[in-house]
């Protein structure tokens, strides 16, 4: 009944909590569940996978994969004017997973910490090093998400782990693979070629450089989504290009014929199932509609 009333579909992420709910999350609403292979091995994948299947046969299953991670390794003090960021194991002072000169960081790009609680501006970049100027201080612990919003990453798009973990979800009955990073639409061919014809890509448009190649990336994928890293449009309170960018990927996904959505969190003491039906309540009010 609910189905009938509603265009809008809801995606439930699947917990330790909740990997054995997944019929109640159908019940409550729920016409996808979402396994997010960030933090599991490829033989957690495959299980839960199999296990979300064996609950539900009709509830679609989307595995979402790690894709290029950019993160601090050790914690950052960023006080003071600049700051100089190292590859790990190449210099003295705070350390993160990659090479900034080797991606392509260049001088006056920002690099954003922490969500955007830390703004750097590039002021010199060499081998396994990059000098910044500090814009907004502040101090993070290690493991922190890294940004690069004005750089074209040249980073590997899959790595042997995100491979294995889309060859996991096909085989134990995977529907979707939303793919994480995505900048262009080679990014999602090469998607494309490790999967079967009737696996569904879902395009997450996190990145700046994919709005502008937006109508490309739509022509070869199946959904596309406005995801959380677009936020960093909005770190310096530029709220209008960050609503902008959004819409932008609503019409260019309804010109392709193509499934768009927006990523949304819910709070820590809300249940599976409570956010579910509250978000079902909410799309079955006819202005929503």
């Amino acid at each position: 009944m609910i189905e009938a009333m509603r265009r809008t579909k809801i995606v439930a992420t699947l917990g330790p909590a909740s990997q054995n709910l997944v019929a109640q999350l159908v019940e409550a609403g729920a016409s996808v569940v979402r396994i997010n292979c960030s933090h599991m091995s490829t033989d957690e994948v495959g299980v839960a996978v199999r296990s979300a299947r064996e609950q539900s046969e009709s509830v679609s299953i989307l595995v979402d994969i790690q894709g290029p991670k950019l993160r601090l390794i050790d914690g950052i003090d960023a006080t003071g004017d600049e700051v100089t960021l190292w590859q790990s194991g190449h210099g003295p002072g705070p350390s993160v997973g990659f090479d900034p000169h080797a991606i392509g960081v260049k001088a006056g790009e920002r690099i954003l910490v922490n969500d955007g609680r830390i703004e750097l501006s590039a002021l010199e970049v060499a081998p396994h090093r990059v000098r910044a100027r500090v814009v907004r201080g502040g101090t993070a612990q290690g493991r922190r998400g890294v940004n690069l919003p004005d750089t074209d990453v040249k980073v590997e798009m899959y790595s042997a782990k995100d491979r294995a973990d889309i060859a996991a979800a096909v085989d134990n009955g995977a529907d979707w693979i939303a793919l994480s990073f995505v900048q262009r639409a080679e990014d999602v061919l090469a998607a494309r070629a490790l999967v079967p014809p009737h696996i569904r890509l879902l395009s997450k448009i996190e990145r700046p450089q994919a709005l502008s190649v937006l109508d490309d990336i739509c022509a070869v994928s199946d959904a596309v989504m406005a995801a959380r890293g677009l936020l960093s449009y909005g770190s310096r309170g530029d709220t209008e290009s960050l609503v902008t960018a959004a819409f932008t990927a609503d019409a260019l996904a309804d010109l392709a014929g193509k499934v768009f959505g927006r990523e949304a969190e819910w709070g820590v003491s809300a249940t599976a199932l409570d956010a579910t039906r509250e978000f079902v309540a909410t799309y079955r009010d006819p202005a929503f509609l």
